[in-house]
């Protein structure tokens, strides 16, 4: 019988959301799997904070045997707060309590992307700003956004019960919560 442990010579790229963490050792998972990766270096810039639940987080390192697949030496090289890119928004109940924790008047430095369904037009789009006021819902909150529509989006599908994706930063004025894109 041989316990002995093989390693890749080969380094693989993993990525996934981080579930859980401890120490220099986090674990990917989803619905149907998992893998957890030991890293040792952080690249372009992330820092060992960024590398929290719930954060997309890609690395490359070779893979064991041992414990289902562990990757070892493993680099990570980019770590997404979760709601920062376009497939993995945030819900209306997450931006809200991202816009509650703001003091008011500010926003968010970070550029979020939301997904909700439009119950509400609060005003119409304006030609000359290119942008409409709607809300947003998901049955039970709302969620106000006043998005600036770009190229190849028609203000014309913006139609009540729609759904969206919007992105921008999050503000909280004076304890309504909205968010406007960037540019």
């Amino acid at each position: 019988c041989n316990n002995a442990t093989t390693e890749s010579k080969i380094n693989y790229y993993v990525k996934g959301k981080v579930a859980s963490i401890n120490g220099n050792t986090f674990v990917l998972a989803d619905s149907e799997s998992f893998v957890q990766v030991e890293y040792e270096n952080l690249a372009n810039g992330i820092k060992a904070q960024d590398i929290k639940p719930g954060a997309t987080v890609t690395a490359f390192g070779t893979i064991s045997n041992k414990n289902s697949g562990t990757f070892h030496h493993a680099t990570v090289i980019s770590a997404l707060p979760h709601g920062t890119t376009e497939d993995d928004p945030l819900s209306i109940e997450e931006a809200i309590e991202l816009a509650s924790g703001l003091a008011s008047g500010t926003s968010t430095d970070a550029i979020y992307y939301i997904r909700g369904k439009v119950s509400e037009i609060v005003s119409p789009y304006d030609s000359s700003k290119k942008r409409m006021t709607i809300t947003l819902t998901d049955g039970t909150n709302t969620f106000t956004v006043s998005p600036k529509m770009g190229s190849g989006i028609n203000y014309e599908d913006v139609v009540v019960n729609s759904y969206v994706l919007v992105r921008g930063k999050i503000t909280n004025n004076s304890g309504v919560y909205t968010t406007v894109d960037n540019g």
